[in-house]
Parts: structure tokens; sequence; C-alpha cells
């Protein structure tokens, strides 16, 4: 199981699908403890629809740092770049740092 981590806290499962280079892709469960995080991941995806409305000021400092990022497979933490979670489709991307 590979988990999607904020710090040390879990907040979700991902099923990887594929990758190419650094990039990953796959589908994403969260779990309840993620809701804090769904207006970061409705910004940052946003311009993908040809909207910009990713402000950093809107986020605490450290929701928009990719230190705080990681995912856990098996016991392996690795970091990442802030995901990008496509809420509606539980899709996730993100690069490994």
């Amino acid at each position: 199981m590979i988990y999607l981590m904020f710090k040390e806290e879990v907040i979700g499962e991902i099923n990887i699908t594929s990758a190419e280079n650094a990039w990953v892709y796959g589908s994403c469960i969260l779990y309840e403890n993620a809701k804090r995080f769904e207006e970061l991941f409705k910004a940052i995806v946003s311009g993908d629809e040809g909207e910009d409305i990713f402000e950093e000021s809107n986020f605490a400092e450290d929701m928009i740092d990719d230190d705080n990022w990681f995912i856990n497979d098996n016991g392996e933490i690795s970091g990442i770049t802030i995901p990008a979670v496509y809420l509606d489709e539980n899709l996730i991307s993100f690069r490994q740092r």
C-alpha cells in the first residue's frame, strides 16, 4: 500500500498507474482528515481548466512547502512535490523530489 502524507500524517491512499521520468500518476482515496487540503488541491488543478485561481497567500505556509509532502511505500518515505489531486475523478499526479 502506498500512502499520501503531509508531514507525518497519512491523509490518503495512492494506487500508482503510471510514471514518466520523475512524474507519477495514479488514483487516490483521501481520508477524512484530508478535507482541510481540498481548497489547496482545487486551486492547484484549476490551471488545467484555463483558470488561474492559485494564490499562495490563501494558504498556510506549511501547506505550500514541498518539503512537507511525502509518500510512504511500504515503510519507505519519499519526498514529493505538492500533489495535484483531482477530487472529482479521484486522480493524483506528483513529481518525486
